[in-house]
């Protein structure tokens, strides 16, 4: 039996398509290439930009005529507008250019800590921000914090609606005095004497050691029985809000101390410790 060889004709049709097809691979092949340089373009674009657009964190220390302390209870003391509008939009835009990763989130707020994580054991010392280092400067020069023994430590707290944080102290780890600067919205933070019950809510304004409403640029400052005797809570807020609470941590250790937590360790070590449960007093949240 005789076999038929390929015609002419089928010879033509299989290089056609064989020929096409390869043509096609490669039209392809150009196709994703070039989105692949388009891409490595666009990043290193964006790479180029983000270099050049540096913020402006610069927070002018010693030209600003700050509003005087007015005391609002006993060692609770209050500053509206204490911040300039121009400094209150360094600040926000100098935290918002962090990494989204410096960010700790917890179940009634996202945080950062500036300056090192406070512990039992003490705090391994970093370097703050240029934005933060002038903020801690201006809080010196107008006499909150004494220049023998500056702030070294800020807790960045970001609130979004209906959020706030539970009646707490801040206990043994810091000096007993602490400044809060709010940032973008309001916020009202009550004060309560040790022993009153959180379920009052505030329903019995006797029971309050205070009651401040903190409006955004203000300043606020308690110390002494307000840190020893009170708790302190912030009620739920309206709208997003940033705050900064500024304090010295007592006890630095040196790196080499102890052996470090893995990352993640250290934050769920965090977030334990700072999350607490809203019944629960706890040291060092605020």
């Amino acid at each position: 039996m005789l076999t038929r060889g390929p015609s002419s004709l089928e010879t033509f049709l299989r290089e056609a398509v064989f020929t096409n097809s390869q043509k096609a691979k490669a039209s392809f092949c150009r196709r994703e290439m070039d989105f692949m340089a388009m891409l490595a373009e666009a990043r290193a674009a964006k790479r180029r930009a983000s270099s050049s657009q540096q913020v402006d964190t610069h927070m002018p220390v010693e030209k600003v005529a700050r509003p005087s302390l007015l005391e609002v209870a006993d060692d609770v003391l209050h500053a509206a507008e204490w911040c300039t509008l121009q400094e209150e939009s360094t600040l926000i835009r100098a935290i918002e250019s962090a990494p989204h990763a410096d960010w700790t989130p917890l179940s009634g707020r996202r945080i950062q800590n500036l300056g090192g994580l406070p512990r039992a054991d003490g705090m391994v010392p970093q370097p703050l921000p240029p934005w933060a280092r002038s903020l801690c400067d201006a809080l010196v020069q107008a006499g909150v914090f004494d220049a023998s023994t500056p702030p070294n430590h800020i807790l960045l707290n970001e609130y979004q609606q209906g959020q706030g944080l539970p009646a707490h102290c801040d206990g043994p780890l810091y000096d007993p005095c602490v400044a809060i600067i709010s940032l973008v919205s309001d916020g009202v933070l009550e004060f309560l004497p040790e022993g009153t019950d959180d379920k009052d809510n505030g329903h019995n304004a006797q029971r309050l050691h205070a009651m401040v409403l903190l409006r955004s640029r203000s300043l606020l400052v308690f110390k002494g029985k307000a840190y020893d005797e009170c708790r302190h809570r912030l009620l739920p807020v309206s709208s997003r809000r940033l705050s900064l609470t500024v304090r010295r941590v007592r006890k630095l250790r040196d790196d080499t101390e102890s052996a470090p937590l893995p990352a993640w360790e250290e934050r769920a070590a965090l977030a334990r410790w700072l999350d607490p449960s809203p019944s629960s007093s706890v040291v060092g949240v605020s």
